[in-house]
């Protein structure tokens, strides 16, 4: 386990780059460590000057007789390494590189970058940076970054890749009164990356939520795996823009085509209750209302009280859209609202109190949904129209939350008459929202955590065979599995197929091997690597039902090869037709960061243009697997749409655990098509598939 106490809570800072000149970015983060409160030895370096800002400056790290616990560097790149040497020979433990001119600019820079952490690595350094903001830690009154403001004291932690995103949260932040335990622009991050500090984060209990910024992933499936390595959880907010890379030539496949890195990537944070965001405000939103969110959220009742019937009318779409419920109220409950409220107040739910409910009116019905067993969360919704108090509405929704441990999160909608209200409830840290849609949609990840939290299942295990087959490639590009070894795959994990013959000879042979299937339909397809999709180029013949047609067939097969590849197939496989059955589509992908994910839906030839998918990460176990299937049209054949016959739900799932064995035991797989798998109510068959290395 790494020590970062001496990053986050130093005794001694030292700071390379501080000059005469006040912008520059080494006197700025001087400055701001000092305006910081900051209690411990600080020691400027700059070789030109015995003293600056009135402090004694330093030629170097050697020159300072105390223990150094940290040293800032923000001085041109080029000379970067010559000082962290300096900091390595002082054995300095914790260095902060300021600096740009790395490897987010050329190769160059990353080769300067790359031996830089490589000196960190070896000498037991923790490097945050390059090309960073710096971090502000307020519990040790330290504000070291060239940030304009420093961070009030809370329970977020914030991991950024984008020192801007950072200084655009703390404005936020700031405004709004809502305080950070740790504010950290990672940069570069070739050392000290997202893993390492959300590990640091779910450990320490003073920290509620954690939210990051992350351009790219370390280690995804390290980072999604970290909660249940720990066995703690806590919620984690991210916002991942730019994703993984897509491996080289994946839009050869089917997978390929279908699966981006987004997919993924939101598959596998939101299988391990990570949850992600789409922009800054979506971010900043959630943050806050995790950390400011008291009580228990039970079952995911919710009731609305409003003030205005049509704002009710939309927040019931949208909760329902974001695939929320609204309780259903009782008759009791509902009667004793009548009761409290005007004649021509609604008190189903939403619960209007109409235009002219003043506070008392408000209070009321917060009290009675408050004491409520029928609701676990209470939406309070206020336009300031003329009769509205609303900042004596504010202040009972802050008394209630002294008493209730039954959540309310607040809405006002309007401009300058709802600014002090919603300041108050700020300085007293309650949810609140000017945006209606803005505020369901973070609610919705509230919801989803919760949901998350009451279904997490154990991790799946996969249980790898040895293996027994030799499969490598040639080049580094994406490349096709021989159909010969891919079929044998197929054998040794017991995968079901229809009866499939290789034919590698003449056209003799291929009689010889059409009286095997004896008077079956058959499909004849071509063996060439270099047809990745047989139907495009016709090389495949389906509904062969005689031997003159076989022949025929192949004699066209062969041509249509030759015309597309300018050589014959290597061989053909010649297959059972299958007749009456269901078609489905199945992806494996291996990303470089997450592992294995899987997509499914409806297949055949039109599997693009249907668009039925469903994405999940990889490993899963046969519940996960029926409710990643669910989440498909084609579940509705499954059960038998409009009086057809049932399939076999229990054979697609034995498929799809049986293939992520295989993928697992020869991890040299990037990518899996099967198209189709054949389904019906006694078995499921996999008449074609495409291995990718």
């Amino acid at each position: 386990m790494i020590d970062l106490s001496g990053l986050f809570s130093p005794k001694s800072i030292a700071i390379y780059g501080i000059s005469e000149n006040s912008k520059k970015l080494g006197s700025v983060v001087f400055q701001n460590i000092l305006k910081s409160g900051f209690s411990g030895q600080i020691y400027p370096i700059n070789p030109k000057h015995s003293e600056l800002y009135s402090r004694k400056c330093y030629p170097d790290a050697l020159s300072i007789s105390g223990q150094v616990d940290l040293a800032i560097i923000s001085l041109p790149s080029t000379i970067v390494e010559t000082v962290f040497n300096d900091c390595i020979k002082k054995q300095i433990k914790n260095v902060i590189i300021i600096s740009a001119g790395f490897s987010e600019v050329s190769e160059q820079g990353r080769l300067l970058e790359d031996r830089i952490a490589n000196l960190a690595k070896q000498n037991s350094i923790n490097l945050l940076g390059p090309n960073c903001l710096g971090l502000i830690i307020p519990e040790s009154k330290m504000n070291a970054s060239f940030a304009a403001d420093t961070a009030l004291p809370g329970k977020i932690a914030l991991i950024s890749q984008s020192g801007a995103i950072c200084t655009a949260i703390l404005d936020m932040a700031n405004k709004d009164s809502m305080g950070f335990s740790h504010f950290v622009s990672i940069g570069n991050k070739p050392v000290i990356n997202e893993n390492i500090l959300v590990e640091e984060f779910l450990k320490d209990e003073n920290i509620k939520v954690i939210g990051a910024y992350l351009e790219e992933f370390e280690n995804g499936l390290e980072l999604i795996n970290l909660k249940n390595k720990l066995n703690i959880e806590k919620p984690i907010v991210i916002l991942a823009p730019g994703k993984s890379k897509e491996a080289k030539g994946a839009i050869q496949s089917h997978t390929g085509s279908i699966t981006s890195a987004n997919e993924v990537i939101s598959a596998g944070l939101s299988k391990y209750g990570i949850t992600e965001v789409n922009d800054v405000d979506e971010l900043y939103n959630t943050l806050q209302l995790f950390n400011w969110f008291k009580g228990s959220y039970l079952k995911g009742n919710i009731a609305v009280v409003t003030n205005a019937g049509g704002v009710g009318i939309i927040t019931t779409d949208t909760l329902i859209a974001n695939g929320m419920k609204l309780s259903q109220l009782s008759e009791v409950l509902r009667e004793d609202l009548k009761s409290k409220l005007p004649t021509e107040a609604s008190v189903k739910n939403p619960i209007d109190l109409i235009g002219d409910a003043d506070a008392d009116r408000y209070k009321a019905a917060l009290q009675l949904t408050l004491d409520s067993n029928e609701v676990d969360l209470i939406i309070n919704i206020v336009t300031p129209q003329l009769v509205t108090q609303v900042e004596e509405t504010a202040k009972a929704i802050i008394d209630f939350s002294k008493i209730y441990s039954k959540p309310i999160i607040s809405i006002m909608l309007g401009g300058k008459r709802i600014e002090p209200a919603m300041q108050l409830l700020k300085d007293n840290e309650i949810p609140v929202f000017n945006n209606l849609n803005e505020a369901i949609i973070a609610i919705s990840h509230l919801d989803n955590y919760y949901i998350y939290k009451d279904n997490k299942v154990a991790t799946s295990q996969i249980n790898k065979a040895p293996k027994t087959l030799s499969i490598r490639k040639y080049n580094n590009e994406l490349e096709v599995l021989d159909d010969q070894i891919a079929n044998q795959l197929l054998g040794e994990f017991q995968i079901d197929t229809p009866q499939t013959e290789i034919i590698t000879g003449d056209i003799q042979e291929l009689y010889k091997v059409y009286e095997h299937f004896y008077s079956k339909k058959i499909v004849l397809k071509a063996l060439s690597k270099d047809l990745a999709h047989k139907v495009d180029f016709k090389a495949v013949y389906i509904n062969i039902e005689n031997k003159e047609d076989v022949g025929k067939y192949y004699i066209e097969l062969q041509n249509n090869v030759r015309n597309a590849i300018g050589k014959e197939s290597s061989g053909l496989l010649m297959q059972e037709m299958l007749v009456g059955y269901a078609e489905m589509f199945i992806g494996i992908k291996k990303d470089l960061s997450f592992g294995y994910s899987i997509v499914i839906g409806t297949g055949g030839t039109y599997t693009e243009l249907y668009k039925d998918f469903a994405h999940d990460l990889l490993p899963l176990n046969s519940i996960q697997i029926v409710n990643l299937i669910k989440k498909t049209k084609f579940y509705k054949l499954i059960n038998g749409f409009r009086g057809s016959v049932p399939l076999s739900l229990d054979h697609i799932v034995n498929t799809i655990l049986k293939l992520q064995n295989l993928v697992y035991s020869y991890d040299e797989i990037i990518e899996v098509d099967i198209n189709p798998l054949m389904v019906n109510k006694d078995s499921a068959k996999i008449a074609d598939i495409k291995i990718y290395l």
